[in-house]
């Protein structure tokens, strides 16, 4: 009799999950109609030669939009409308990073094949961390870390490489295992002295700012933060820093980590590595490299020299999301010593292997993320599929294109360039006559607003030393001269319907 009723229920379970939500929503026949949906848009997306910059929908109209998309009207729509609605807003609302009027930041125009391979990781989940739940990122690790070891001269040595999300992620961990290694008691102990000395990191005057709060998160504080001044190339000064870490030492600080920039931010400055590695050694400190810009240059037989300087380095990291055009968040951490790669969180738990061969392969124990997506993957297919060519060709071709604009905009009249450039990061200003020196600042601003708003052309802006530029940043290779010379047209254009000070 139990069993009778525990069938009936059973039965009963069965045929409610058949007619339910849920049972609809996995259905794999409806698969290749989401795909379909999906091919038609990106389709499109992709064709589209049109020239745009940002539709940027002010926040309150956005959230009365999304709203609309769960009232009650739009749920009598059929899925699959209501899933076209959707992904018509999110590209609506997107970045048009395949537009040749986005020159604005350090989003770059994907690989369509490593965006198309996300719906496997999705689908069929590998988080990276740990051998036994994605075996295939953890291998992946060591390949494009052997890959990258031939650029550095590396073969030989005892590095290792683990990926993160974000080199703000990477450049926070490295750190971290520089402090563990040149203060081991504060791990277990909090204590922030050694022999009298404070902890403290320099880092560069354009240092990005997820390497200037990282003494905050760890407890070092911010004002035990050094700041290295800067050359008119936006480099560190060497003659300038060794005055700065020398008045450090004076005021009891220990500087256990210099951190130097392969692409700043602002301006694609790379600081003398060598130089600050030999500074580094001389005070015994670490040296990371946060070289989520420029570091794939790596990869390019024409621009490696510029970046071949990182072998010195203890440990620096890359971003794939940025010049290697890969979905976000993809960043290789580097260290040039495999064995301080555990250093930065050092801990034990059941469920993590003893040494063995497959705890070798897996990075749980050196990175803060325990279910980690498996974004190296997106890199390795286009590697594997197109070899570093494909990076290669299109790297060059960024550069190339850059050094063109410079020559060109340094050679009008009413235009200022604020630096050679070493990347695919230009910055420049409009200085028409007849403008005040004080007003020009907001004029630069006010342009790049007007442009924004114009809807065709998406740049972004800078201050330098109190000095507001206008930036770009050449991450589509199907830009061309022309189109950064009708750029200039609409700067022109432009500044003759706004007002320079509001």
């Amino acid at each position: 009799m139990k069993n009778v009723l525990f069938n009936l229920r059973e039965n009963q379970l069965s045929n409610s999950l058949n007619h339910s939500v849920l049972y609809n929503a996995f259905d794999p026949l409806m698969i290749s109609d989401y795909l379909k949906q999906i091919n038609q848009k990106v389709t499109y997306l992709l064709e589209d030669k049109s020239k745009k910059g940002i539709d940027l929908i002010q926040p309150s109209n956005l959230l009365n939009i999304v709203k609309q998309l769960v009232n009650h009207d739009f749920k009598h729509k059929t899925v699959l409308e209501r899933f076209s609605s959707i992904i018509d807003l999110h590209i609506s609302t997107g970045i048009r990073v395949n537009s040749t009027g986005y020159m604005a930041r350090q989003f770059s125009s994907v690989v369509p094949v490593a965006a198309m391979y996300d719906t496997i990781s999705s689908m069929c989940p590998q988080p990276a961390s740990f051998y036994e739940c994605g075996p295939l990122p953890n291998v992946v690790d060591k390949i494009m870390a052997e890959e990258f070891s031939h650029f550095l001269g590396w073969e030989n040595e005892n590095f290792d490489m683990i990926s993160t999300s974000g080199a703000s992620l990477a450049n926070l961990t490295a750190v971290t295992a520089a402090r563990n290694l040149k203060f081991p008691d504060i791990l277990q102990h909090g204590n922030l002295a050694q022999n009298g000395y404070k902890p403290a990191i320099a880092i560069g005057n354009d240092a990005h700012f997820s390497v200037s709060r990282i003494a905050g998160i760890l407890g070092i504080g911010q004002e035990n933060v050094i700041l290295l001044p800067v050359n008119e190339q936006r480099q560190i000064c060497i003659k300038e820093a060794k005055i700065e870490l020398e008045n450090a030492q004076k005021r009891g600080l220990r500087v256990f980590c210099i951190v130097a920039s392969a692409g700043s931010t602002s301006v694609g400055a790379i600081d003398p590595l060598k130089e600050l590695s030999e500074l580094a050694h001389q005070y015994n400190a670490w040296f990371h490299v946060d070289a989520a810009h420029d570091g794939a240059f790596l990869v390019s037989d024409q621009l490696r020299g510029k970046v071949k300087d990182l072998s010195y380095a203890d440990s620096f990291c890359l971003d794939a999301h940025k010049t290697l055009f890969v979905p976000a968040a993809c960043t290789l951490l580097f260290y040039k010593n495999a064995d301080y790669a555990h250093l930065s969180f050092p801990s034990h738990a059941s469920y993590v292997a003893e040494e063995d061969e497959i705890s070798c392969f897996e990075s749980g124990t050196k990175n803060f993320e325990c279910t980690k997506r498996p974004s190296i993957l997106n890199l390795w297919v286009v590697w594997a599929l197109y070899g570093r060519e494909l990076f290669e060709e299109k790297l060059n071709y960024l550069v190339e294109l850059t050094v063109q604009a410079y020559h060109y905009i340094r050679s009008l009249n009413d235009f200022e360039v604020l630096h050679v450039p070493e990347s695919n990061i230009l910055c420049f200003r409009y200085t028409p006559a007849g403008v005040p020196d004080q007003q020009l600042n907001r004029l630069q601003l006010n342009i790049r607003d007007a442009l924004r708003e114009g809807g065709q052309h998406f740049i972004s802006k800078v201050d330098l030393d109190n000095v507001t530029a206008l930036r770009l940043v050449m991450m589509n290779h199907e830009i061309t001269i022309s189109d950064v010379m009708d750029l200039i047209s609409a700067i022109r254009k432009t500044t003759k319907n706004i007002s320079i000070v509001k």
